[in-house]
């Protein structure tokens, strides 16, 4: 163990005793401070770990353990002169009072642990620091090492009794039928949507399209309806820089021709009222933006708590995660053997544990292979690029179908010579709390803005 000056390591000799003596005393505390994840790795003393070890080796035997049996197991293992002998043991009991709410003893172990640990690897990673070639590639690592200690931290009850989950789900579906409580759902600003397709904190939807369909323009859309709400939304950019970002969300939220922004000189007085009103409101949103090109599922989690931190100080909530787009996160963390369907896959399902542990929602917009653009057919979850097996962690996966745009692309046209809608079609190929469907909507490439059809839901 590395110290500073000296100084002692983070130990709690009190709380490893306590426990110690808990276990040995009452037989139902064992398998309370073994659900705590406690192992002997985390006492700080030495002999304090011989002991704990020796006292899971008699649970797992289905032994009794008592001071006697632990001074036997001991003494089978050589380590009972190591510890102290049965009156070290019996010290432990007769100077430890009666120990109530053992795990919390427990979890303080394990945090004096954690700290040590901590600390070790902070050492570890400074003298590997001076020898370090690939600045990028040490930073992911040390990122890598600290995150596994953060989640390691992050453990929650599992074990639950079916009467338990019952109650809690009765409760639930009361409220909810009641009305005194409602269904915490993202408010995607078109009705039909949410309806068909609501979306909920822990799932992961792919948005999949090919170039220029308007996958980011929807979810951008999205996004400002969310942060409008109140709900705090992180915006993560791999295609394209804030700057663009911003003006593209400007020109939308302000009914703006986008086109317009390449050059600004063609802007109105009025656009430009429109421009300025639209990101005085979007300033005061909950909307972050993080436009890291080279994002990691590791650097995409660290953004991630930063706003939830970000958005906890305003009072609020972090609800919406949007990244853009999924085959432009790196997937080395795959393994250096795993091929790019494997890699974009496996970050698939990093984005749905991130979903899962931080308690949002994660849209992940993404690219389809260029044969489902081609021909009549409307795309499928099948189309999905460089891998077929990020629809199955996927809750719900949502296709665009505009054919509009396809042959606008064809002909060379830009926003403003097609000012008129074009209908698009949402498919919801996939969604693991419903069914399949799709709807109708309406998209203005020159405000880059969706809105609902005409005949709606089919």
């Amino acid at each position: 163990m590395n110290s500073v000056a000296g100084a002692v390591p983070p130990n709690d000799l009190d709380a490893e005793g306590a426990v110690l003596a808990a276990a040995m005393l009452k037989q139902e505390a064992v398998d309370a401070i073994i659900c705590t994840g406690l192992e002997s790795s985390h006492f700080y003393n030495r002999d304090h770990a011989r002991i704990w070890s020796a006292v899971v080796e008699l649970a797992q035997a289905g032994q009794p353990v008592d001071l006697v049996q632990v001074a036997s197991r001991l003494r089978a293992r050589g380590e009972i002169k190591a510890v102290g002998g049965p009156e070290y043991l019996a010290k432990l009991v007769d100077e430890t009072p009666a120990v109530r709410n053992v795990e919390a003893y427990a979890t303080t172990v394990i945090q004096k642990a954690r700290l040590r640990r901590a600390i070790d690897e902070a050492h570890r990673l400074a003298a590997e620091g001076y020898g370090a070639q690939d600045a990028e590639a040490f930073l992911e690592s040390a990122a890598a090492t600290f995150a596994g200690l953060a989640e390691a931290g992050s453990k929650t009850e599992s074990l639950v009794s079916v009467a338990e989950a019952i109650h809690a789900t009765i409760t639930e579906i009361g409220e909810l039928a009641e009305g005194t409580r409602e269904v915490a759902c993202i408010r995607t600003g078109l009705d039909a949507l949410d309806r068909v397709c609501p979306l909920r904190e822990a799932q992961l939807t792919v948005l999949a399209a090919g170039p220029g369909i308007g996958k980011t323009s929807l979810a951008l859309q999205i996004s400002a309806s969310a942060a409008k709400a109140g709900d705090g939304v992180l915006f993560v950019s791999l295609e394209m820089p804030r700057n663009q970002l911003t003006r593209r969300l400007m020109a939308q939220c302000g009914g703006v021709d986008g086109s317009k922004l390449a050059d600004p000189r063609r802007l109105t007085y009025e656009d430009w009222q429109r421009m300025t009103a639209a990101g005085s409101g979007l300033g005061g949103s909950p909307l972050w933006i993080d436009d890291r090109p080279d994002a990691s599922p590791l650097t995409i989690s660290s953004a991630v708590r930063r706003a939830k931190a970000r958005a906890t100080k305003a009072g609020l909530k972090l609800a919406l995660v949007v990244v853009d787009y999924l085959q432009l996160v790196s997937g080395r963390t795959a393994g250096r053997d795993a091929n790019r369907e494997q890699q974009v896959s496996h970050v698939a399902r990093e984005l749905k544990v991130l979903a899962n542990r931080e308690s949002v929602h994660v849209m992940a917009l993404a690219q389809l292979n260029h044969d489902a653009e081609k021909g009549e057919r409307r795309p499928r979850m099948s189309d999905l690029r460089e891998s077929k097996a990020v629809g199955m962690h996927a809750d719900n996966v949502w296709l665009l179908n505009n054919p509009s745009a396809l042959e606008r692309s064809s002909r060379g046209l830009g926003g403003r010579e097609e000012a008129a809608g074009e209908q698009v079609e949402l498919i919801v190929d996939k969604q693991r709390a419903g069914s399949a469907g799709h709807l109708l909507l309406w998209f203005y490439p020159s405000h880059t803005r969706f809105a609902l059809g005409d005949r709606g839901v089919r």
